[in-house]
């Protein structure tokens, strides 16, 4: 099952054995994980890496994006260099075509998988004991997790049920607040009442 991979359409999708096909003749799992493009026949979907647990409730932690590798020297431009260094924040698909023929030495631009239950990595150390570099990285695209709806592209700060949630519990204080203050107003007015109807008339 480490091959299998989930598609989420977002509005419609096709036939399934038209999918199914599809895929079949025109991608490789890692094509299917890094596509630029995720369209097909013009309905536009997410891919996800199929994970233990998978519930079509939830959206998997796991997400493939791009990432800008600064700092890097342009030397280790290889796949298999590349691949040691993203073990220290993710897993290495591919790199693009610029970094592999070292068109821009700038950076290298590389597609990985990261744990989204992880914080992200800012930076790696690369190179022996004697000499080291630092690497920046820099992440593209949203790369969010909402644990409240178990979708990607969002935290839970701008959660829409979550701020629903906060507005209801919000609204919930300020009206018992506003019984236990009437309440006090009115407990305050029935004592001084007493007090008056208790004084002696001369």
């Amino acid at each position: 099952m480490s091959h299998e991979v989930i598609l989420k359409f977002a509005e419609g999708r096709s036939k399934v054995e038209v999918v199914r096909e599809h895929i079949r003749k025109n991608w490789s799992l890692v094509e299917v994980l890094t596509r630029d493009s995720q369209r097909m026949e013009g309905k536009g979907f997410h891919t996800f890496r199929w994970m233990p647990g998978f519930s079509t409730k939830r959206e998997s932690t796991s997400m493939v994006t791009w990432v800008r590798l600064h700092g890097l020297d342009p030397c280790l431009y290889r796949p298999s260099f590349l691949r040691e260094v993203c073990r220290g924040f993710g897993v290495f698909h591919k790199a693009d075509s610029a970094t592999l023929d070292m068109s821009n030495p700038t950076m290298a631009h590389v597609c990985v998988e990261i744990d989204l239950r992880c914080s992200l990595v800012p930076g790696v150390w690369v190179g022996t004991e004697q000499h080291q570099q630092w690497v920046d990285i820099e992440y593209e695209g949203n790369i969010e997790y909402c644990y409240c709806c178990k979708k990607q592209g969002y935290s839970v700060d701008i959660c829409k049920k979550e701020l629903a949630k906060s507005k209801r519990l919000n609204l919930k204080e300020r009206t018992v607040d506003h019984r236990e203050g009437s309440a006090e107003r009115s407990s305050g007015n029935s004592i001084r009442s007493y007090i008056y109807s208790s004084l002696p008339k001369e």
